[in-house]
């Protein structure tokens, strides 16, 4: 599922539950590239032909620890993201075990 910068839905496809999100990621983000949007996306997103897709300078996620070349992401924004998911668990008592694809648009 993709969702906007306020949690709403954008896209969604269903999977097999073996299926692991990542597999689905350029599919869910086709079409949303704009200059101002940024791709939010835990270490499981990262890969080299998802982050060509996006675009460098679009993409917020982590590198993982195994990649050789480190590349660089806004780290204040991943950290901003992961802080409001933290809050919206604890308020409403929600339990984030799904890996989720953010589009943020400014």
């Amino acid at each position: 599922m993709s969702v906007d910068g306020l949690g709403n839905p954008l896209v969604f496809r269903i999977t097999a539950g073996e299926t692991h999100d990542s597999t689905q990621a350029e599919a869910l983000i086709e079409g949303w590239q704009e200059e101002e949007t940024k791709v939010i996306g835990d270490k499981g997103y990262d890969s080299d032909r998802l982050i060509e897709q996006i675009g460098e300078t679009q993409a917020v996620i982590p590198p993982k620890k195994n990649r050789n070349v480190k590349r660089d992401y806004d780290k204040h924004v991943y950290r901003a993201h992961l802080r409001s998911q933290e809050v919206a668990a604890s308020r409403f008592s929600i339990s984030l075990t799904k890996q989720r694809l953010i589009l943020v648009s400014a």
